[in-house]
């Protein structure tokens, strides 16, 4: 079912992007991706900070050498072996969507 799976809709980019990431409580902390989608992205955390299925987070994606993008997201899913969490992004306004579309365009 697409509506529970989204992350299987979107195709996914595999690359190791820096992201910083801000709980709404908690320490802010550097991580990478490990892939991105239209949709979302799942995040290298390897088990030290504690998130919770269903939190809220901010996200500050560096697209390149020269971009930055803010975005909102809810953790969605975590990796067994503690790799890391899944994330889908929340409320993006039509401009987010069309750096990443076109960030995720020159990915091959």
């Amino acid at each position: 079912n697409p509506q529970i799976r989204w992350w299987l809709v979107a195709e996914r980019k595999y690359i190791k992007a820096p992201i910083g990431i801000a709980p709404f409580r908690g320490e802010q902390f550097v991580s990478r991706t490990l892939d991105i989608s239209k949709t979302g992205a799942f995040i290298e955390s390897q088990g030290v900070h504690h998130l919770n299925l269903g939190e809220k987070i901010n996200l500050s994606l560096k697209l390149g050498t020269l971009q930055q993008l803010q975005l909102q997201a809810e953790v969605v899913r975590f990796q067994d072996e503690g790799e890391g969490f899944g994330v889908h992004f929340q409320e993006m306004n039509q401009q987010q969507r069309k750096i990443l579309d076109r960030y995720l365009q020159t990915i091959h």
